[in-house]
C-alpha cells in the first residue's frame, strides 16, 4: 500500500492557535497579546489551565485562569499545550488504541523531563519535556485513520517485540515520522527539532557529544525506562542505542535510575 499524506485526516490547528505559535516564534514574545490571543480560543484557555496544574509543575496552589497559566509555564510549554489542544480530537474516550498512543506521549514526555535534570543538561528541561510529548504525534494520525489495521500493528508489535515503524511501513506504506515532519510544519518548530522527530525511530547513527545526540539520548532513555515499566501493555519501538550505552553517555548515576524506574508505577 503506499499511502498519500495529503489524503490524511489530520488535526487542525485553531486560527488563534496559530497566532499564538506565531507570536511564541520572536526572541522576545508580545505576552500580553499572547494572552489575548489564548483567552479567544476556549479549548485552548482549558488545555493550558489543565496542563500548567499537570504534576511537572509541582504547585502548591491550583492555577485557574491564563493569565497566570502563561506565567508558569513559559514560551515552550505553552506550545506544547497548543499541540495538545490540536492533537486531543483524535483521542476518541472510547479508542483504547487512540489512549494508549496518547498516554505514551504523556509518560515518554514526564520521563524526558525526569531524565533531563538528573543528567547535567538541566537547561534542555523544558524543551525534552516538549519533544518527549509530540515525538509519535503520527501515531495518533494512523490510528484514527486506519483503527482497526493500526490496533492489529500494535497488537503484533506487543506480541512479537517488532518496531511499530517497521511493521507501519509494511502494512500501511508509511511511517508515522513521516507524518511527524508533515504535522510539525504547521506548529513553526525549529528545523532542528523537525529534523530529530522526523527520523528518530528510523535514523540511527552513534552518540557523539553534539547538542542533538544528547537530545536523542534523553528520547532514546526515556524509552528504555518505559518499556521497563510497561512490559505487560506496550508496543515496541526501537532506539538508536542500548540502554547502557545511553544511560553512560548520559552520565546518570544507576541509582537515581533505580529511583525513577521504581516510582514509574505512577505512569
Amino acid at each position: 500500500m503506499n499511502m498519500d499524506i495529503s489524503q490524511l485526516q489530520m488535526p487542525p490547528v485553531s486560527p488563534d492557535g496559530l497566532t499564538a505559535l506565531d507570536i511564541l516564534q520572536h526572541d522576545d514574545p508580545d505576552m500580553p497579546l499572547l494572552t489575548k490571543t489564548v483567552l479567544q480560543d476556549s479549548i485552548l484557555s482549558l488545555t493550558l489551565i489543565k496542563y500548567a496544574n499537570s504534576p511537572l509543575y509541582r504547585r502548591s496552589t491550583r492555577i485557574d485562569n491564563v493569565p497566570a497559566a502563561i506565567r508558569v509555564l513559559g514560551t515552550r510549554n505553552i506550545r506544547s499545550a497548543i499541540i495538545m489542544a490540536t492533537m486531543r480530537p483524535l483521542v476518541r474516550s472510547q479508542d483504547p488504541v487512540a489512549r494508549l498512543i496518547w498516554q505514551h506521549c504523556s509518560d515518554i514526555s514526564f520521563l524526558c523531563e525526569r531524565l533531563t535534570r538528573l543528567s547535567k543538561h538541566q537547561d534542555l528541561a523544558d524543551e525534552m519535556t516538549f519533544l518527549g510529548l509530540t515525538h509519535d504525534i503520527g501515531m495518533l494520525v494512523l490510528a484514527y485513520n486506519f483503527p482497526d489495521i493500526y490496533e492489529a500493528i500494535l497488537d503484533v508489535s506487543a506480541r512479537d517485540v517488532v518496531d511499530v515503524s517497521n511493521l507501519e511501513q509494511s502494512h500501511l506504506g508509511i511511517r508515522h515520522d513521516d507524518i511527524v515532519e508533515h504535522i510539525l510544519k504547521d506548529f513553526r518548530l525549529p528545523d532542528c527539532h523537525t529534523a530529530l522527530l522526523s527520523a528518530y525511530h528510523s535514523d540511527f547513527c552513534s552518540l557523539d557529544g553534539d547538542i542533538q545526540s544528547i537530545r536523542r539520548a534523553i528520547l532514546d532513555a526515556a524509552h528504555h525506562i518505559w518499556h521497563k515499566s510497561h512490559q505487560a501493555r506496550s508496543f515496541h519501538e526501537q532506539t538508536s542505542a542500548s540502554y547502557d550505552e545511553t544511560m553512560k553517555f548520559l552520565q546518570i548515576e544507576e541509582r537515581s535510575i533505580v529511583e525513577l524506574i521504581e516510582g514509574c508505577g505512577q505512569l
